[in-house]
C-alpha cells in the first residue's frame, strides 16, 4: 500500500500475471488496488485461471473485444456475465455453461458477431442485447442459432428483426423488444414469424418514440405481434401503442388466455375510450378477471385514490394495481 501511495501523482498501469486464484492473496491484492481506483490507467490480467468463478459483472470499464480472462480456458465455471457500456463486443469464447448473458455496446458490427459466438452456450437461459446494429452487419441465416434453454430475451437494437430471424428459441417465455422509429414498426419486426414464438407468455413492447420522433403505428402492427406470439398471458404496452391494440376489431382478443395488462404512461382522465369499451366488452362476455397494472401512472397532485380509480372506468371485470413511484 505504501508503494501505491507513492504513486499518487502518477497513473497506475496494473499488470497481474500467473497468479493462483485458489487462496485469498489475490482478493487481498485487488482490495488494496481498488482503494486507489481513481489512479488506474490500465489493468491487464494474463494467464490467470479462476476455476470457481461463476459471475462477472463489468460496468463502464472498457475491455478488449474478447477478454482473455473470460474465455472458457481461464473461467470454466462462468455462468453469469454482464458486459455493460462497452464500445465493442465481438467474438466471446465463454464457457458453454453460461446461463445469463447481458451485453451493452455502442459500435456497429458487434451484435451479429456476439450472437454467433454464443451458439455453444446451450444452457443459456437469459440473454440481453442492447446496442447498435447497422445495416452492414453480417447476420447468420434464418433459424441458424439454436438456444433451446433460453426463456428470457431482451432486444434493444438498431433493428431487432435480423436477430429474431436467426434465432431458434422453442422455450422462450419472456420477450422484451424495442422498435426504433426508422425500422418500420412492429410489422417489420414480427411479420415474418407467424406462430414462431408460441410459448412466449409475457411480452413487453418498449416505447419506440423516446426521442419524440413522429411514428405512426397501425392495427397491422398489432396483428403482426399477436400472430407471432399467439400464447401471451401478460402484455406490457407504452401509451403510444394502446390505440392499435384496443379497437372494434381488437388484436388483443386473439390472446384467449390473457390474464394481465401492464400499461405505461397513462394519465388520469386520459385513458383511451377504446380501452374502456374493450374492458366493458370483456365483462359482457363474462370473460375471466383481468389484472391491470398501471406503470408510471401520472396522477395530479391532491387527487384522492377514489377519484383516481374512478377515472379508470367503472369496470368490475379487472383488478387494478398501481406501480410504485407513480408520478404526481
Amino acid at each position: 500500500m505504501v508503494h501505491v501511495e507513492w504513486s499518487r501523482d502518477c497513473p497506475l498501469n496494473i499488470i497481474i500475471s500467473n497468479w493462483s486464484s485458489c487462496d485469498d492473496s489475490f482478493n487481498d491484492l485487488l482490495g488494496v488496488a481498488s482503494m486507489c481506483g481513481c489512479w488506474w490507467h490500465s489493468l491487464d490480467i494474463w494467464r490467470m485461471r479462476f476455476p470457481s468463478l461463476e459471475c462477472v459483472k463489468i460496468f463502464g470499464v472498457q475491455t478488449s473485444d474478447n477478454p482473455l480472462f473470460l474465455t472458457s480456458q481461464y473461467t470454466p465455471a462462468l455462468k453469469h456475465l454482464i458486459l455493460w457500456n462497452q464500445s465493442r463486443i465481438s467474438q466471446l469464447e465463454v464457457a458453454s455453461k453460461l446461463n445469463i448473458g447481458e451485453f451493452h455496446w455502442s459500435a456497429c458490427g458487434s451484435g451479429s458477431e456476439l450472437l454467433s459466438s454464443l451458439l455453444p452456450c446451450q444452457q443459456l437461459r437469459k440473454l440481453v442485447l442492447y446496442g447498435s446494429c447497422g445495416s452492414g452487419d453480417q447476420w447468420l441465416g434464418p433459424q441458424s442459432i439454436h438456444l433451446p434453454a433460453l426463456i428470457s430475451l431482451t432486444l434493444n437494437l438498431f433493428d431487432p428483426q435480423p436477430a429474431l430471424a436467426c434465432m431458434v428459441v422453442p422455450n422462450l417465455n419472456y420477450l422484451r423488444c424495442s422498435c426504433p422509429s426508422h425500422c418500420g414498426g412492429w410489422v417489420h419486426v414480427f411479420e415474418g414469424f407467424p406462430d414462431t414464438f408460441t410459448n412466449v407468455q409475457h411480452i413487453c413492447l418498449v416505447d419506440p418514440n423516446l426521442n419524440n420522433v413522429p411514428f405512426k403505428l397501425t392495427e397491422v402492427d398489432a396483428r403482426a405481434v399477436s400472430m407471432a406470439c399467439s400464447g401471451v398471458h401478460h402484455l406490457e404496452l407504452p401509451i403510444g401503442d394502446m390505440p392499435i391494440f384496443f379497437n372494434q376489431n381488437s388484436p388483443v382478443d386473439y390472446w384467449l388466455h390473457l390474464k394481465c395488462l401492464t400499461l405505461e404512461g397513462l394519465r388520469v382522465r386520459e385513458i383511451p375510450h377504446d380501452l374502456i369499451q374493450w374492458l366493458d366488452g370483456r365483462k359482457s362476455m363474462e370473460q375471466s378477471l383481468l389484472w391491470l397494472k398501471l406503470s408510471e401512472f401520472c396522477v395530479p397532485e391532491g387527487m384522492s385514490n377514489g377519484d383516481m380509480l374512478e377515472s379508470c372506468g367503472n369496470c368490475d371485470s379487472l383488478r387494478i394495481f398501481i406501480d410504485e413511484g407513480f408520478e404526481g
